[in-house]
């Protein structure tokens, strides 16, 4: 303990002592960094956006096995020769994806490979808002399904979304 009555912060801290930049400029710097991220507004992507970073967002898609049971058992179902479309009305200001597909079409990596065309499918009609607010969909893939090209799961997916009514355009 120090019997003199010093201030002990006018006298600088030891580790100041080295540091290139004395405290005041740092904090001057730091100020005008924060006031210019602050002036160019909100990030760009907004929480509400379907869309995010190439990926639909959580709140976009079925994920609860009783949700799709109830798709499937309740809702209107479509066909083509790729897939199957099930269709339900929801009490949701937006539409629900669920993707399907069984153990038939092939091993894990090609299940998944499935998954992400079907997902890509789905994301850009949703980023394009062409998709009808308020209904839960699954999409249930067919075996032809893997010898198909991402054009042909893009006209299939649009082909029964027409036909379903949730997308704009003749079916």
């Amino acid at each position: 303990m120090r019997d003199d009555k010093t201030n002990l912060a006018a006298e600088g801290s030891a580790s100041n002592a080295g540091a290139w930049l004395s405290p005041a400029y740092a904090d001057a710097r730091r100020a005008a960094c924060l006031e210019g991220a602050a002036a160019q507004g909100p990030a760009q992507t907004d929480r509400l956006t379907p869309v995010a970073a190439g990926r639909v967002r959580r709140i976009y898609r079925l994920r609860a096995s009783d949700d799709f049971q109830r798709v499937r058992r309740e809702g209107q179902a479509l066909a083509h020769p790729l897939l199957v479309l099930s269709a339900l009305p929801n009490d949701l200001a937006f539409s629900r994806f669920g993707i399907a597909v069984g153990r038939r079409l092939g091993k894990a990596t090609g299940r998944n490979r499935l998954k992400r065309r079907l997902r890509e499918a789905v994301r850009t009609r949703i980023a394009r808002n062409e998709v009808a607010a308020g209904w839960d969909v699954v999409l249930i893939a067919r075996v032809p399904l893997r010898d198909a090209s991402f054009q042909q799961i893009d006209q299939a997916v649009e082909l029964l979304l027409r036909r379903a009514g949730l997308v704009g355009g003749p079916s």
